[in-house]
């Protein structure tokens, strides 16, 4: 899946990062500041085709063109997460799994 596919359209027939983690995040009013989401991520290192696929239970399964080498692989997997779901890259944190393959993110909603 692509960004695009994943995302909401506005009143105005526009597509809307805002609007898209507002409704992933469950919103049915006005978000608190301190709202975030915990997601679980598989990272695959030295991919030759870098993608962001996210799976049927929720999880994501992120492909890497980077060699999990002095935090590079992490750097590009949190890159490539916070432009699949269309937020700045400072709203995700790896809370779990520095260094293995599967981590755990925090993603905020702010």
């Amino acid at each position: 899946m692509t960004p695009g596919e994943k995302r909401f359209e506005t009143a105005a027939g526009r597509s809307s990062p805002a609007v898209f983690i507002y409704a992933w995040f469950g919103g049915n009013g006005a978000l608190p500041e301190d709202i975030f989401r915990t997601v679980s991520v598989k990272v695959t290192p030295g991919s030759s085709k870098p993608r962001v696929e996210e799976q049927s239970d929720g999880t994501f399964r992120v492909y890497v063109s980077a060699s999990p080498d002095k935090g590079k692989a992490n750097s590009e997997m949190l890159r490539s997460v916070a432009k699949y779901l269309g937020v700045p890259r400072s709203a995700i944190a790896i809370i779990r799994g520095h260094t293995a393959r599967e981590k755990l993110l925090r993603i905020d909603a702010h």
